[in-house]
């Protein structure tokens, strides 16, 4: 239980700080520029670069969860727990009397 908290927790903090840094980005897209080492242009491209590396982090942790779910669902030993069967009639053995 306390790490589901805490597991929704993070997540939260990670798409707050997403809406966040997208918003500023927006907010600050039209702001008077000094051209010239502007910080708020610094600020933006730093922005930029964060929400880029969270994005390609995410991306793995999604490809690395999607092949272990292939893997587990396709190896014929864990597919015979009952977490991962599909029931059928006949597997429940159900006697159909007409």
């Amino acid at each position: 239980m306390k790490k589901n908290i805490v597991s929704l927790i993070i997540c939260a903090v990670f798409i707050l700080s997403s809406m966040l840094s997208l918003s500023f980005i927006v907010i600050e897209a039209q702001h008077d520029c000094t051209e010239e080492n502007c910080p708020i242009c610094l600020q933006i491209e730093q922005t930029i670069n964060a929400l880029k590396q969270t994005s390609q982090v995410l991306f793995a942790a999604l490809a690395v969860l999607f092949f272990a779910a292939s893997f587990i669902f396709k190896n014929p030993f864990l597919q015979k727990l009952h977490f991962f069967r599909r029931s059928t009639l006949i597997s429940l053995k159900v006697i159909m009397n007409d």
